[in-house]
């Protein structure tokens, strides 16, 4: 089994998704200029409410509120910024997310919404210093598995998943089966993760190990086009 280690200055621009965990409760009816939009506390990812719900029934005519799960409404241009936004800073409260937008607080926390149930909005995440955390080294390492290993391909995805300072795991078509990021504390520790890992590993035919120099990240507004 062989494992080649090469060292170069590469760039992986993986765009950070974002999780929003609800949407807060709206009033459609409205009683004066000022309302309950102008809360600087509500944001564009703050828990449902029964609200909401009464609120769309209304708009309805007192009907059946339609199933997010039909709504094949494709993203516009005001939902493109909506998410460009959102990605750059998940949790903008909906008053200023809306402001920034040029849409009415209502129309944008209903977007919103719209955007998470379609399951285009599928998660916002922390993102940490691994430095911070004591590992600093981060690379990225190829894994070809053996011809007999290839009906394993879930199983080993998941082993991989499994182990500690793994931070992706991608399945790929073309020389190699799996390219996996992982973030650890020096050189002698990145060694022992492949030796002990990859290379002990009845399945894997071969890996290739490239080091990190730097992890840099595309602007929102590029991602989206």
């Amino acid at each position: 089994m062989a494992t080649r280690y090469s060292w170069f200055l590469t760039s992986f621009g993986t765009p950070t998704r974002i999780w929003t965990p609800g949407l807060v409760g709206v009033a459609v009816r409205w009683f004066s200029e000022v309302s309950c939009w102008s809360s600087a506390g509500a944001t564009a990812a703050e828990p449902d409410s029964a609200e909401r719900v009464s609120a769309e029934r209304s708009r309805t005519g007192g009907g059946k509120v339609p199933d997010p799960a039909n709504d094949v409404q494709q993203v516009d241009a005001t939902d493109r910024r909506i998410l460009t936004l959102l990605m750059a800073e998940g949790r903008l409260p909906n008053n200023v997310l809306a402001a920034r937008v040029g849409v009415a607080p209502s129309t944008c926390l209903a977007r919103v919404r719209s955007l998470r149930q379609r399951g285009v909005i599928r998660g916002v995440h922390a993102e940490i210093d691994l430095e911070a955390l004591g590992r600093p080294l981060e690379a990225m390492i190829s894994v070809s598995l053996q011809a007999s290993g290839r009906g394993r391909i879930a199983q080993f995805r998941d082993y991989l998943l499994g182990l500690p300072g793994v931070l992706g795991v991608f399945f790929l078509a073309g020389r190699t089966d799996f390219q996996v990021h992982v973030a650890l504390p020096d050189a002698g520790a990145l060694r022992d993760f492949v030796v002990e890992n990859l290379s002990a590993v009845p399945d894997v035919a071969m890996t290739e190990t490239n080091l990190i120099f730097e992890h840099a990240r595309p602007r929102p507004d590029t991602v989206l086009g």
